[in-house]
């Protein structure tokens, strides 16, 4: 969840021999590091902001609607979205009008 609060919606490079200063070894730790860049082929560069995902994480941990939405940058309308499973996408198989 950390790694994503931090460098979700960035690109990330991961060198094959982080240094210990990097923020990523900060964040997770050396040997953490040194596995992310034994993989960092298979991995997309840009890390996702995952809100969907991450409001359902901090529902589960109890944190009320109104909270989730200030840490996600959305409104507690979304939030409340997010939680029900809807989405504002028409389904695939509706008529584009324009």
């Amino acid at each position: 969840m950390k790694f994503i609060e931090t460098f979700g919606g960035t690109e990330v490079v991961i060198s094959q021999n982080p240094r210990e200063g990097s923020e990523v070894v900060r964040l997770v730790g050396y040997a953490k590091a040194r596995a992310l860049a034994e993989i960092s082929h298979r991995l997309q560069k840009r890390v996702p902001n995952a809100k969907k995902w991450r409001a359902r994480a901090y529902s589960a941990q109890g944190l009320k609607n109104v909270e989730i939405a200030r840490r996600l940058g959305v409104t507690d309308v979304t939030v409340r979205t997010y939680l029900s499973g809807t989405s504002k996408r028409p389904p695939p198989n509706q008529l584009s009008l324009f």
